[in-house]
This record gives structure tokens, C-alpha cells and sequence, in this order.
């Protein structure tokens, strides 16, 4: 082949694969729901795009029944991933009783430092099925034209130790991220603490601003930061824990009272069950 055809060729192979991998190639988005479940001392959210899901935590394996009665009260979508925030029991303990017959693709996300080999092993009937991925700070994910998730947090450089032994440092370095669908958009924490909270307001600034915001560690008084809720801005924020009084002490006091003086529309699981907002790109609605 001549060198400038070869050369030709060459420019509209690559051509091909940006129009192929390109966010705009795929289908847009109508909808996308955001379900925080209600799995007691724990945390389990769904994001459905598509008839697609993705599970953020799967709460702890003893509130299992809940997390499936959740999910099938969504409609028992496929799932395409799971995200674990850490190893905490009460994030992943749900996957070893995830069944062999549903719908899931065997992939899990996690952040910077998870004890993956301790997850395989817990697993249940997937642990010789789980692919792994890691994700951090300023990585991305595109679910479709208009959905995408934007990692804030943990930075990959400052991990203590790998993988984290130690429940701070596990709830410190918790996977935190932005679930964009246009305009709209939702904060998923896991157990990240005021520390944590305080670096990712100073690195982002008013780029975490989202409408909704699922709060840290059950609503735990580690993870009161001013800063963050300052740049978050939510409308809605939404604590998951089991009634109180509960062994925890969640939700604080002194979390309730901050976010009731800034005048958020607080929900929490305990009370309000499983909470299911739907997003059309433009605004909310709670269902």
C-alpha cells in the first residue's frame, strides 16, 4: 500500500474508534432514578439508567432481605456494576448473598486501597465470577450520552497503607462520588470523614455542588464538616441508619440540628424507608 494511503488509513481507523467510545454514540438517557435503600445500620443506594442499574454499597449481609426487597420493588433491573465505597460489613456484606440468578455483570468497582482479596472472598457464589476495578480521585465513568460519574475522592497518592486495615482509615478513604445526569446530580459518600470532606471541598470548591447529597457515615458526628456542605449546596440530604437509639448513636444531634439550621429537606431511611428520587436532566422528583 502506498505510505499515504497507509497513512489515510490509519487516520480514519482511529476516527472510527473516537466515534465509537465517544459519549454521544450512545442512548441518551430519559430518566435517572436515584433509590437510597433502607438496610438498617447501613448503606445500600441504586441508580437505574436505561433499565440498567448501578448498586453504590450493598449494605450488610444480616439486613439482606431488605436490600432485595428494595431492589425488587425497582423492578429488578440488570444489574451492570457494583461500587463498594470500602470493606466496612455494613457496605459490603450484602454481596455474599447476592444469588447465582440474577442478573449481574460480576463487575465491582472499588477505590484506591480496598482489601479486593477480602472481597473475592466474601463474595458468596461470585467470587470466582468478580472482575475488579479501581477508581479515584478525578476518574471518571460515562453510563451514557447524558450520565456520568465523576470521582472526587480517595487521591491514589496519599493512600496510608494498602490495602487499609483500620476502620478510620477505611472510612477516610471511602470511594466519594458525583452522579451527574445533565443538569441534576447526586453526592454518593460512603463513610467519609470531616477530614476527608475538608480536603475534597478544598481540592473541588463549588465543583461538588449537587441537589441531592446522601450524608457521611450515617449521619455520624465525624462527618459534621461546614465546608463541604458550603460548596455541596444540596437541596435534599438523606441519612441511612437504623432507628434510633441505635448502638452508633446515628444519627448525631449535632448533625440533625446543622442541617436543620441551613434549612435542607432531610430524609432519613429509618423513618422514611427506602427513598427513590427520579431525575429527567432538568429537575428531581421524589417518588
Amino acid at each position: 500500500m502506498h505510505p499515504t494511503l497507509r497513512l489515510l488509513s490509519f487516520f480514519c481507523l482511529i476516527g472510527t474508534l473516537v466515534i465509537t467510545c465517544s459519549p454521544t454514540s450512545r442512548t441518551p438517557a430519559k430518566n435517572l432514578s436515584f433509590a437510597v435503600l433502607n438496610v438498617g445500620q447501613g448503606l445500600s443506594q441504586i441508580s437505574i439508567t436505561n433499565d440498567s442499574a448501578i448498586v453504590w454499597d450493598m449494605g450488610s449481609a444480616s439486613e439482606w432481605y431488605r436490600w432485595y426487597a428494595g431492589y425488587l420493588t425497582l423492578g429488578s433491573p440488570p444489574l451492570q456494576m457494583i461500587v463498594l465505597s470500602h470493606t466496612d460489613e455494613d457496605h459490603r456484606g450484602g454481596l455474599s448473598l447476592l444469588p447465582e440468578l440474577i442478573n449481574f455483570s460480576g463487575k465491582v468497582m472499588v477505590g484506591y486501597g480496598a482489601d479486593t482479596a477480602l472481597i473475592r472472598s466474601e463474595a458468596g457464589v461470585w467470587k470466582n465470577r468478580i472482575v475488579f476495578s479501581v477508581k479515584g480521585e478525578d476518574d471518571s465513568l460515562c453510563i451514557d450520552a447524558d450520565v456520568s460519574v465523576h470521582f472526587l475522592w480517595p487521591p491514589k497518592e496519599e493512600i496510608p497503607e494498602n490495602p487499609l486495615t483500620s476502620s478510620e482509615m477505611k472510612n477516610r478513604y471511602s470511594l466519594c462520588a458525583q452522579l451527574r445526569h445533565k443538569d441534576c446530580s447526586v453526592l454518593i459518600t460512603g463513610d467519609i470523614d470531616s477530614i476527608a470532606m475538608r480536603e475534597i471541598g478544598k481540592r473541588k470548591g463549588y465543583k461538588i455542588t449537587a441537589n441531592i447529597l446522601v450524608v457521611p457515615h450515617h449521619g455520624s458526628s465525624s462527618a459534621l464538616e461546614p465546608t463541604f456542605y458550603g460548596y455541596s449546596q444540596p437541596q435534599w440530604t438523606i441519612i441511612s441508619c437504623a432507628p434510633p437509639p441505635n448502638e452508633y448513636g446515628h444519627p448525631a444531634q449535632s448533625v440533625l440540628d446543622f442541617l436543620g439550621a441551613l434549612r435542607y429537606t432531610t430524609l432519613s431511611t429509618f423513618i422514611h424507608g427506602s427513598i427513590t428520587f427520579r431525575s429527567n436532566g432538568y429537575y428531581w422528583e421524589r417518588q
